[in-house]
């Protein structure tokens, strides 16, 4: 058989070569922008992306309007203001425990401070006992007349009480800040009012002491001590501290009844002391058992 004569084809079936079909031309695309992508990105198919913006779509439809729609909004902003006034409460309430803590701390400094002043003044209150006694007996003995420099030592000193003074920074700053009402442990609370009700006891008597001390007996020993001699004994040279005068000096007057009328201030003045020390003695023991009562309350056991 002869050779068939090869046709060429037409300009127009070679136009028809030329054009490629649409998914064709969506591969090519697809080929073209995954190209450009990382290699960890290249393999999403043409599928994945009509995925995402259909489900992109869906995100941007606008919302329903039925009640559920509604309800559901409404029930969304309320669970939110609700949790954030939890939040919120939740909140100030560790804020107050924090305060109510950092109180609890100072006054337990101040407890202690309060003990170590106690401690001064009861030492300081039974040597004060001792001087007020001793005076009593120098008024009162045979050799009065020969005992001059010892009677004026402790004459000038009886009427010198040195008071307690509590540390109380804590407590009246909560007084005055409303805080104590920070103060939610029953126990302690009522451990605390209990010991400033007891000082307030002994500041009152503190006055009384101090007044019948300043009055009482400095208008009768007025009639038994020479001012003079007192002023040798009390003055910025001794930096205000007594010191018991040179030689003998003699009392105003040896009258029994003036002498009888003086012991008898001084025996009232030795009451107030005594009493005193009793009402430090109690209070350091109150100190005490707040300050462990504290520590074990607001577990502060190592403070």
């Amino acid at each position: 058989m002869a050779e068939e004569e090869k046709i060429e084809p037409g300009p127009e079936e070679k136009a028809s070569e030329n054009i490629s079909p649409p998914q064709a031309i969506e591969q090519n695309e697809t080929q073209i922008e995954t190209s450009d992508m990382p290699a960890g990105q290249a393999d999403i198919t043409t599928s994945d992306i009509q995925n995402m913006e259909t489900h992109a779509h869906e995100l941007h439809k606008a919302p329903g309007h039925g009640w559920k729609h509604y309800f559901f909004e409404f029930f969304m902003l309320f669970l939110a203001v609700f949790c954030g006034f939890l939040a919120e409460n939740v909140r100030e309430t560790q804020v107050e425990k924090d305060r109510e803590k950092e109180y609890i701390k100072t006054m337990i400094s101040d407890l202690r401070d309060d003990t170590i002043s106690l401690n001064n003044s009861i030492k300081g209150y039974k040597q004060k006992g001792v001087e007020l006694d001793s005076l009593i007996y120098l008024l009162n003995a045979p050799e009065i007349k020969e005992r001059g420099a010892e009677i004026y030592f402790y004459g000038r000193k009886a009427n010198r009480f040195s008071f307690f003074t509590s540390t109380d920074r804590t407590i009246q700053q909560m007084k005055n800040s409303g805080a104590f009402r920070l103060i939610r442990n029953d126990s302690a609370a009522s451990g605390i009012l209990a010991y400033y009700s007891i000082i307030n006891e002994v500041n009152v008597f503190q006055n009384n002491t101090n007044q019948e001390a300043e009055d009482v007996y400095k208008i009768d020993s007025r009639k038994l001590f020479n001012p003079l001699v007192f002023e040798t004994m009390v003055n910025d040279a001794t930096h205000n501290e007594v010191i018991k005068p040179t030689g003998n000096p003699q009392l105003l007057t040896f009258d029994k009844s003036t002498i009888l009328n003086v012991i008898s201030t001084i025996h009232y003045l030795e009451g107030a002391r005594r009493n005193l020390q009793y009402y430090y003695v109690d209070l350091k023991e109150n100190a005490v058992k707040l300050m462990a009562l504290l520590k074990k309350e607001y577990n502060l056991e190592d403070e």
